[in-house]
């Protein structure tokens, strides 16, 4: 168990970069799979493609739009939750522990969170600029915290 004057807070900054981070994996990992299967394009900012007379009346676009949806989905509470963070968060260096015990939070806590962050749709980070240990709302309503991974102590083994 780590000690709470020897945690140093993940900010505001390190926070976005980390979901920055997941963010760009997700798009990529969805653009090549569109490429290697042939799907058009997800264009958010383009027209609608033009109805075939010949195709089937369901939306060309609504097969890889799901699959985009689950890939998301499956990465944000999978890899989250099983790993207790996402590679963005590896990446800038920061884990999440529980805030009354400053250990590794339990699937069911971290799962809990993980979907407390989406229904708040980043909305809740405000509250890290204004919090004394960086907690955005969905930390506060779980109970954890984020902090840097080199503050963390490891701990010693038995002998």
């Amino acid at each position: 168990m780590a000690r709470s004057d020897t945690i140093e807070y993940a900010g505001f900054v390190r926070r976005v970069l980390a979901g920055l981070g997941d963010v760009l994996i997700v798009v990529n990992v969805i653009y090549v799979i569109q490429q290697l299967l042939g799907w058009p394009a997800l264009d958010a900012f383009g027209p609608p493609p033009a109805p075939d007379a010949g195709a089937a009346p369901s939306d060309p676009l609504m097969v890889p739009a799901l699959w985009a949806i689950v890939l998301v989905l499956g990465y944000v509470f999978g890899l989250s939750t099983l790993m207790r963070r996402s590679p963005g968060m590896l990446f800038a260096g920061v884990t999440i522990l529980t805030a009354d015990t400053l250990s590794a939070p339990g699937y069911g806590r971290t799962l809990g969170r993980t979907a407390l962050g989406v229904i708040t749709l980043f909305i809740g980070m405000v509250s890290i600029l204004v919090s004394p240990k960086k907690q955005a709302l969905h930390d506060k309503l779980s109970g954890t915290l984020v902090v840097m991974t080199s503050s963390v102590p490891t701990p010693s083994p038995s002998v």
